[in-house]
């Protein structure tokens, strides 16, 4: 990351979140790959499939964020190697425990919320832009050890004036996991296998997840030494 006074680049801060996965590649994705195929085996198996749009939506929206909260697991290894410190497997489960349940409930809420603004007039824009400046929540929960209120109020104060900056980076990253999850989909839609299609959707969020904790971090150290 630049030491300079300069404010980092969009290119430099996405550099900096992949350096960051590619300090420990294997096992970050690994981390990852465990709870997401657990969760979305549970969730195939235990909720019933609708003809509503926004049923499907929401059961999305819940096992998307049960994984959000245990893929802390994640953000912890990338921390550490963020911070040089030793990669210890064994504290994961502690970190799950202490944070999983609310990094659960910031992602349900911001979702439950978008999934209910978004068809609304203006909703599209609302939700983009509260997304951009809530988007630091889980550095400032897992770092600084803050409620997730707090964590809220200082996401938005720590992104206000880098809105922009902010946005182009996530705007990629999401562009970026698009791609990736659309050629995932494609490759399923050639088997007829529930469980194949459960396998590849689960190895993409692993592959993901890692990148969004780097990005995540990449943006914290930034905004806070600037």
């Amino acid at each position: 990351m630049n030491n300079k006074n300069t404010p980092s680049s969009v290119g430099e801060i996405l550099g900096e979140a992949i350096s960051l996965y590619a300090k420990a590649p294997l096992l970050f994705i690994l981390v990852s790959f465990f709870p997401a195929i657990f969760i979305n085996s549970i969730g195939h198996l235990t909720l019933p499939v609708t003809e509503s749009v926004y049923l499907e939506a929401f059961k999305a929206t819940v096992i998307t964020s049960v994984l959000a909260g245990f893929h802390a697991s994640t953000f912890y290894l990338v921390w550490c190697a963020s911070r040089q410190k030793p990669l210890l497997l064994p504290y994961v489960p502690s970190i799950v425990i202490a944070f999983g349940p609310r990094l659960f409930l910031v992602a349900l809420l911001l979702s439950a919320t978008a999934l209910l603004i978004i068809p609304t007039v203006f909703g599209i824009f609302i939700a983009i832009y509260a997304g951009v400046r809530l988007c630091l929540i889980r550095p400032f929960i897992m770092i600084e050890s803050m409620t997730p209120l707090q964590a809220a109020r200082s996401s938005w104060h720590l992104v206000e004036g880098k809105w922009l900056q902010t946005f182009a980076i996530q705007f990629i990253v999401l562009a970026f996991s698009a791609i990736v999850f659309a050629f995932g989909a494609l490759i399923g839609s050639l088997s007829e296998s529930v469980w194949l299609a459960l396998l590849l959707q689960s190895l993409i969020q692993s592959l993901l997840a890692p990148l969004a904790a780097g990005v995540d971090l990449a943006l914290f150290d930034e905004y806070k030494s600037s």
